[in-house]
């Protein structure tokens, strides 16, 4: 009895397939681009709206550490207003740095979310929605990129923003979660099967 394959034929046919897409344009555009604008809006989505971190869990909780606060500290003119009431400021400590009187918030950062309307129950990373906008997909070269291409906050790269993030809240925020490289995986098999 002899034994054939027909396995070598098999692996080249799908690797002459997977290169198809990958390598050549036209559909491999399509495919990468496809990819990056879905793991865009599953990110914005799962990081702005939801609160929820790559692992599937929440991102964490608000600090309720007493704070410095000043006006600048609010998005809106409503949390100043709440927060700086005449008998507020009678009652609370304050501070003077560098000829700058600041207020001590015992609540924290979560209570300047609340005195600005925002939701406290859970980290949603989207307050002044600077952020929210500068996540995004744009081309390079021959690739898509994911992410905040232009500086964020103080200077830093958005790199260094990330890192703070991730290490202020015990993990990754940002990136590929389990739901997400099943969504991939099923775009890749699509656009293998149109090959």
């Amino acid at each position: 009895m002899t034994y054939e394959s027909n396995v070598t034929d098999v692996v080249s046919g799908i690797n002459k397939k997977v290169t198809d897409i990958i390598v050549k344009g036209g559909k491999a555009d399509r495919a990468q681009k496809e990819i990056a604008i879905t793991l865009t809006a599953k990110n914005a989505n799962r990081v702005f709206k939801d609160g929820i971190n790559v692992n599937g869990v929440q991102i964490g909780q608000y600090s309720t550490k007493p704070t410095l606060i000043g006006a600048s500290s609010f998005v809106y003119k409503k949390g100043v207003a709440a927060a700086f009431t005449k008998e507020k400021r009678k009652n609370s400590e304050w501070v003077t740095i560098k000829k700058r009187k600041l207020m001590v918030l015992k609540g924290g950062y979560k209570e300047i979310r609340n005195l600005d309307g925002f939701h406290t129950d859970k980290v949603i990373l989207h307050r002044t929605g600077k952020m929210f906008k500068e996540f995004k997909t744009e081309p390079k070269n021959a690739d898509w990129v994911i992410g905040f291409p232009k500086q964020y906050q103080s200077g830093l790269s958005y790199r260094a923003m990330i890192d703070n993030f991730e290490k202020k809240y015990n993990g990754l925020i940002w990136g590929v979660s389990k739901k997400e490289e099943e969504i991939v995986r099923k775009i890749v098999q699509k656009n293998i099967n149109l090959a």
